[in-house]
């Protein structure tokens, strides 16, 4: 794992500074019970390099009393004070224990993800298992999961190891838990032309205002995710074939924003680490997370055998996947027999009168 620090800018005008407090002052508002004091400890532990506060951070983290973590209050005091706390190791390259980087992931996952990052292997691993189970964890845990999928997969061999159970309760690989969940969702239009229905993108942005400095507070920096930006600033938190997930510094109270956050584990990622994993451009793979297909109608029996040549040949892609993934030892015989990614077939029929009696189904 390495180390990773992010330069923000210049914080500009800030409140009166608390900048002249000895260390033993210091160490006191460290382990205070005010918000304020405790985020000046930490902003002036950061400016100075104190080696011997910085210590102190992780094991104040820790504390199980020091959240309410949970509010929807992006800057209230709890929340600007393990800002404070957060961005004061990340800054000065500290570790944080596992432990404490697990009481803030939930509300700040950047910066988990970061010290994380830094974490010894054997330390780290389990964390990314955690996170990478974690299907219930709102937006923080979607992000927190993929990035643990991508940082697994560098070295699926040795960092996934048979540890994960399938719905029924058979013991998986990364690899293959990452085969079982993956899909082929193939959408079949039948028409009197026969051409495919059409693909359509999507995606999102989100934004903040911003809003004045709180009096009294040192400047607080807080952190984001993006992934695939190629105009964004930050730094590489992991890199994964085309895939690229960034994290960014910025003072709390400014205004950001982002139509590039990080995509949850689903089946375009999760396509995406398998065409790492068989060394292949994404667009490579002669199979796709969504395909569309036309059939020409001209009579039910031609259809049939046409659909049914269509989805013999799809699972035949998917099979060579598999037969890869074997070949190079990222599948064990017993996952390479049993395990495909999901095919699904959906059928769109664009005539009217429609002949057929089923328009939908599932292979």
């Amino acid at each position: 794992m390495s180390a990773t620090v992010l330069s923000g800018a210049s914080a500009g005008a800030q409140a009166s500074r608390e900048a002249d407090a000895d260390t033993a002052t210091l160490h006191q508002w460290l382990h205070g019970d005010d918000p304020r004091l405790v985020a000046w400890a930490a902003t002036e532990a950061r400016e100075r390099k104190d080696a011997a506060l910085l210590a102190e951070i992780s094991p104040v983290l820790e504390q199980e009393v020091l959240p309410p973590l949970y509010t929807d209050d992006w800057h209230s005091s709890q929340a600007k004070v393990v800002s404070a706390l957060l961005d004061a190791l990340i800054q000065t390259s500290t570790p944080a224990s596992a432990r404490a980087i697990r009481m803030v992931n939930s509300r700040f996952p950047a910066q988990a993800a970061l010290l994380a990052s830094r974490l010894p292997e054997d330390q780290a691993l389990p964390l990314l298992r955690v996170w990478l189970s974690d299907t219930d964890g709102g937006w923080a845990g979607a992000e927190l999961q993929r990035v643990a999928a991508m940082l697994l997969a560098r070295e699926p061999k040795s960092s996934g190891g048979q540890m994960y159970a399938s719905s029924d309760g058979a013991t998986r690989s990364f690899v293959g838990r990452v085969v079982e969940d993956s899909e082929e969702a193939v959408q079949v239009r039948v028409s009197v032309d026969g051409s495919p229905s059409q693909l359509l993108g999507h995606g999102s942005c989100g934004d903040f205002v911003g809003g004045p400095l709180e009096e009294g507070w040192p400047q607080v920096y807080i952190y984001d995710l993006v992934e695939n930006d190629k105009n964004d600033p930050g730094v590489a938190l992991v890199e994964l074939g085309t895939d690229s997930i960034r994290a960014r510094r910025f003072e709390e109270n400014r205004p950001w924003g982002s139509c590039f956050g990080v995509q949850p584990l689903n089946a375009e990622t999760r396509y995406s680490l398998l065409a790492y994993w068989v060394n292949a451009d994404p667009k490579a793979l002669t199979w796709r997370p969504e395909v569309h297909k036309g059939i020409r109608w001209t009579d039910e029996p031609t259809y049939e055998s046409e659909l049914g040549a269509l989805v013999e040949g799809e699972r035949r892609k998917l099979e060579a996947t598999v037969r890869v993934l074997h070949d190079r030892g990222l599948l064990n015989d017993e996952e390479a027999e049993h395990l495909r990614p999901r095919l699904t077939v959906s059928i769109l029929c664009d005539m009217k009168p429609c002949p057929l009696r089923d328009a939908a189904g599932t292979e």
